[in-house]
């Protein structure tokens, strides 16, 4: 069983590690063996290298490994508890990163992530644990890693997030409908893949977009969508916004200060 004990482990060990049937690595005391690749070409090479250094074989395969993480705001001890670590490890290539926005999403993308061929983060808001409470199937389902869900349809435009910022925007559309503004809503739901089909074509639709996170904007997730849409939207985008909870000081706002619906319909006001 692989322990995962520390970052580096996760985004240098477990990203990497792929042995295939066609790259097994047998030691023995005299030479490094594979079946058809060398590691570092002539095994004749490898004979200085200490015995076990190198022992893999296919049943160690952690590609379908999944680690829970709780992550994001949770309303109190902002300096403890707070942080959204998500571009962490989008960054990293290799790992696959899911957000649900709840209890039924959780499952779906659970399940989704354990059957998955690759290494998956699930980062769990930890302001759901107690707060979330919906009806979720009993029987075995999956969410497809990589599809986004558009929750509400819109016109005028689109606002996009991962996690409880999902259940965030869904109340600010309803504050700007109010106002006359018509709002669609997508939940990411995946962040590695994410996508760019469904959050393209909403944003062409309406021209106009609010990237909603609670990690600090510099170098969030938001600023990778964001660099995306200004690309391929470019002839149809009016405007584009990242509406953030974290003001990227040392320590975290709380949740009353940085993650309110009412922030989040301002921001789309500006737009």
């Amino acid at each position: 069983m692989l322990r995962i004990a520390r970052f580096d482990q996760i985004v240098n060990e477990a990203a990497k590690y792929r042995p295939s049937p066609e790259f097994r690595v047998q030691w023995s005391t005299e030479r490094l063996l594979s079946s058809r690749k060398h590691v570092a070409g002539d095994p004749e090479n490898t004979k200085g290298l200490p015995e076990d250094s190198l022992k893999t074989s296919e049943p160690e395969h952690c590609g379908s490994l999944t680690i829970r993480m709780p992550a994001g705001a949770v309303g109190h001890g902002g300096l403890y508890h707070s942080q959204s670590p998500e571009a962490y490890f989008t960054h990293c290539p290799g790992l696959n990163v899911v957000v649900p926005r709840g209890p039924r999403q959780a499952k779906g993308l659970l399940l989704a992530a354990v059957r998955s061929p690759d290494p998956t983060l699930v980062l769990e808001p930890k302001v759901l644990y107690r707060q979330a409470v919906e009806d979720v199937p009993v029987d075995d389902f999956e969410l497809p890693i990589g599809k986004a869900e558009v929750l509400k349809e819109g016109t005028d435009v689109t606002l996009i997030g991962w996690g409880n910022q999902v259940n965030r925007l869904l109340q600010a559309a309803q504050l700007a409908e109010k106002q006359g503004i018509s709002c669609e809503v997508l939940d990411l739901q995946s962040l590695v893949p994410w996508d760019e089909e469904t959050v393209i074509a909403s944003v062409e639709k309406t021209g106009r977009c609010v990237l909603a996170h609670e990690a600090p904007k510099t170098c969030g997730f938001g600023a990778e969508l964001a660099a995306t849409l200004q690309d391929k939207c470019f002839l149809k985008l009016e405007a584009l916004g990242i509406a953030i909870g974290d003001l990227a000081g040392t320590c975290p706002e709380s949740l009353r200060l940085g993650l309110a619906a009412r922030g989040r319909c301002a921001k789309l006001k500006l737009i």
